[in-house]
């Protein structure tokens, strides 16, 4: 456990993300690996049930954000800010899934200097195909900005206007 100082010198008690990360990605043996394989190594985790080494990838101030839909389907609003809600939603997703794991196949693709498109492939509940992108915006090596898009054509476009 360690002291940090947190904002107005109030001090707090716990790990910091940073020591999060450490640990996550020492665990999993990715802290020299660059950042496509530490996603694909952080996935594999996911597949296992645990999500801390992915959650260790984000940004502390980072956005994520599903795939826009409905009729407000313009809007950008972050569905996670931070790594400590997206632990929470994904903590949330693997206990609702129980035994009956997804497993993601995952690919990246890096498409700009600071843009990696990633796709996901897995059988749904109802035994379909089911395929998902998320353009990831890296930032000093973490992510600071996740897209969910419903197809590859999308994920191009929104990692272009960016």
């Amino acid at each position: 456990m360690f002291l940090r100082r947190a904002p107005r010198d109030h001090v707090t008690v716990g790990p910091t993300h940073d020591d999060r990360l450490a640990d996550a990605l020492r665990v999993r043996g990715i802290c020299r690996l660059n950042v496509i394989d530490q996603l694909r190594v952080a996935t594999e985790a996911l597949n296992e049930g645990d999500p801390e080494p992915f959650v260790a990838l984000m940004a502390e101030n980072s956005e994520w954000r599903g795939v826009s839909h409905g009729h407000l389907w313009w809007k950008q609003r972050p569905a996670c800010q931070g790594p400590d809600q997206a632990l929470e939603v994904m903590k949330h997703q693997i206990s609702k899934r129980g035994e009956n794991r997804l497993q993601v196949r995952p690919e990246f693709k890096q498409v700009a200097e600071d843009k990696i498109i990633g796709s996901s492939e897995w059988m749904g509940t109802d035994g379909r195909r089911q395929v998902r992108y998320q353009v990831l915006t890296i930032r000093e090596g973490k992510i600071a900005d996740m897209q969910g898009c419903g197809s590859r054509r999308e994920a191009e476009r929104f990692a272009r206007r960016r």
